[in-house]
């Protein structure tokens, strides 16, 4: 999943490390109940409770918030991506993007 940026004759060796326990190096939630969904400015915001009953707020995809139906005091299962998201000060747009770990899928599980 995180292998988009990885190039060159060890990529195969490269993925496989990465792809061992990405959350936990970025500290990101891989599960939890979805308390809140807002649109932003660049991104959607998705606060959470974790199993250990932390809260979070993570960046997603905004077309994740444009389900709160679906999501919405529900327990998921989190899938992240890394993507370029805008680096400006408001909405309007700069120009400037960043890379960013956001999540690109949220689960019900079965």
């Amino acid at each position: 999943m995180f292998t988009k940026l990885i190039v060159g004759s060890l990529g195969f060796l490269a993925m496989a490390l990465t792809a061992v326990n990405i959350d936990a190096a970025t500290k990101l939630p891989r599960n939890g109940t979805v308390l809140k969904m807002t649109n932003g400015d660049i991104l959607c915001y998705i606060e959470l409770r974790d199993v250990a009953g932390r809260k979070h707020t993570i960046g997603a995809d905004f077309e994740l918030c444009n389900q709160p139906q679906k999501f919405l005091n529900r327990r998921v299962q989190i899938t992240y991506d890394r993507a370029k998201v805008s680096d400006c000060q408001s909405a309007e747009p700069c120009g400037k993007t960043r890379w960013e770990t956001i999540a690109v899928r949220l689960k019900l599980p079965q």
